[in-house]
């Protein structure tokens, strides 16, 4: 089993293009895949159900002026907010 993993990682070696794409790849996986939910649905939904947890209505309190959230319903982040 050991012989065909030195095997193709050699022949890995020896194809530049190969090992260029694949390092590649991992970048565009690593960069695509973030951990922040700022930005797009799922960060308005939470930000306007942490503003009804506080009290505040469905509101944008991530931005330094509150403003109501106009554009995606209030529904998911009632339930998010439970």
């Amino acid at each position: 089993m050991t012989g065909g993993l030195i095997k193709t990682i050699s022949y890995l070696v020896e194809e530049k293009w190969i090992l260029v794409i694949i390092i590649l790849a991992e970048i565009f996986f690593l960069y695509s895949v973030n951990s922040s939910v700022d930005g797009g649905d799922s960060g308005t939904y939470l930000v306007g159900a942490k503003a009804i947890i506080q009290g505040k209505g469905y509101f944008d309190i991530s931005k330094p002026v509150a403003f109501p959230i106009q554009h995606f319903p209030q529904g998911y982040s009632f339930f998010l907010a439970g």
